[in-house]
């Protein structure tokens, strides 16, 4: 009997253990091998997907590159961007990005993300009145960044809906998350200032400040 309840417990324990949540980000290709970078930093070899564990909540720059071979016995080297994206990863979710084997050729990281060369269309003011209205009504904070961080792969936004959208939020540390997802969509970056006026805190405007230092000496 003691044989048994120990071995029931054990049974117990392994089944808790399998059934926990595992949280991270997965990146997967439809198509082609590709290596991913976190942060600057390659965390792949080719591969067609790509799962990283054990992140703190916050943003990350994620990069996608395509593998170029050069031989049989070359693991392969990266080629062209086809992604990259700045995600915002909560600490327990499973955050999936699906990288289409049709995404175009990236340009550079200044063309892409800065100011009017931005290749992503300012989202019109029919289309954002209803994304606020949605992004109002989503009950959690996770679910309106969810929204958020959707559109941004599609759409660049301007100083005034970004305020708008930062502004939903009741906290200081909520609207810093948020900007920094936001700032690498914003099309009119010489009105900044604008938005830092959603902030109450002297603190929270230097963290804003120190981020968007370390951002453009990354990416300008």
């Amino acid at each position: 009997m003691r044989k048994l309840m120990i071995s029931l417990s054990l049974l117990l324990v392994a089944f808790a253990l399998k059934a926990a949540p595992v949280y991270g980000i997965r990146i997967e290709s439809t198509e082609n091998p590709i290596i991913v970078f976190v942060e600057g930093t390659q965390i792949s070899i080719p591969t067609m997907s790509c799962f990283i564990a054990n992140l703190s909540p916050g943003n990350y720059q994620i990069e996608a590159y395509e593998v170029e071979y050069f031989g049989r016995n070359d693991f392969g080297r990266k080629g062209r961007l086809i992604y990259h994206n700045l995600i915002y990863f909560s600490g327990n979710e499973l955050k999936n990005i699906r990288i289409e084997s049709n995404f175009p050729t990236l340009p550079s990281h200044q063309d892409r993300w800065t100011g009017a060369h931005s290749d992503r269309g300012v989202m019109d003011n029919n289309t954002f009145n209803s994304f606020f209205s949605a992004v109002k009504a989503a009950p959690f904070k996770s679910d309106k960044m969810d929204l958020i961080e959707t559109a941004v792969q599609t759409s660049a936004f301007t100083i005034q809906q970004c305020k708008r959208l930062v502004e939903l939020n009741t906290f200081d540390d909520d609207k810093i998350e948020m900007i920094q997802l936001l700032y690498p969509r914003i099309v009119d970056k010489q009105n900044f200032f604008m938005l830092l006026e959603s902030l109450s805190f002297i603190s929270s405007k230097d963290k804003i400040n120190d981020f968007i230092k370390g951002y453009n000496s990354k990416y300008n």
